[in-house]
């Protein structure tokens, strides 16, 4: 399940159904609660495609604990 809240949305902003209901006021908040379109099949091609883009990415060569001390130091100097 997905939701989205939207803090301080202007009246003139929403559906003209709502905007009645909310006539006197210039902001509101929304939210709202939804079942995602997406199905199984779809989930597991975007999964793939994540895991395909990760893999590709190159492993770096030199040790992350110098390749942080040398980019921290950078801001020593």
């Amino acid at each position: 399940m997905n939701r989205i809240v939207r803090r301080r949305y202007p009246v003139e902003d929403l559906p003209e159904d709502l905007r009645k209901e909310f006539a006197t006021f210039k902001t509101v908040s929304v939210e709202s609660e939804g079942e995602p379109n997406a199905t199984e099949q779809d989930m597991t091609g975007w999964l793939a495609a994540i895991a395909a883009r990760r893999d590709a990415l190159p492993i770096p060569s030199e040790d992350p604990v110098a390749r942080v001390r040398r980019l921290r130091d950078e801001w020593d100097d």
